[in-house]
């Protein structure tokens, strides 16, 4: 005797749902990891956006250190004309105070003729000022309106 089992009712199948097995083959089959072309292009962009910063960073040093060598020369220029002008200057204050040394004042001046004063007349301004300070001798002073006429103009 055999026993045959009742057949079982049929399920539905509904449209939305697949067998497992199918499903799961379909869906591999359909879903992969596929680059899109939305990534690539950020990633260019972004590239190119890191490149033209570096540029820009490499060019700006570049600017910074040609300045900085233009200034260092330009200083060193300025330092040589300074060093050469305190030089005249020391070289034409020698100079003057050769010129102005009272003996050769008094050389100069035999030397053109002159004779020296028997009694020399010393004139000084009556100024409050050098009275205060002691720059008068306290000898025979003059007021300044009796001594200007023999003054000359010294503008």
């Amino acid at each position: 005797m055999s026993m045959v089992a009742p057949p079982r009712p049929a399920r539905a199948a509904s449209p939305a749902r697949a067998p497992r097995r199918d499903r799961n083959e379909s869906e591999a089959r359909h879903l992969r990891v596929v680059p899109t072309p939305r990534g690539r292009g950020r990633r260019r962009a972004g590239l190119l956006v890191g490149f033209i910063a570096g540029f820009v960073i490499l060019f700006g040093t570049v600017t910074f250190h040609v300045r900085l060598v233009t200034g260092q020369q330009r200083i060193e220029r300025l330092d040589t004309r300074a060093e050469a002008a305190q030089a005249r200057y020391d070289r034409l204050r020698l100079e003057v105070d050769r010129l102005s040394a009272p003996d050769r004042i008094v050389a100069r001046a035999r030397a053109l003729g002159m004779v020296e004063a028997q009694d020399p007349t010393w004139l000084a301004p009556a100024s409050p000022a050098i009275t205060e300070h002691g720059g008068s001798d306290g000898g025979d002073r003059h007021d300044y309106l009796d001594v200007k006429p023999f003054l000359q103009d010294t503008k």
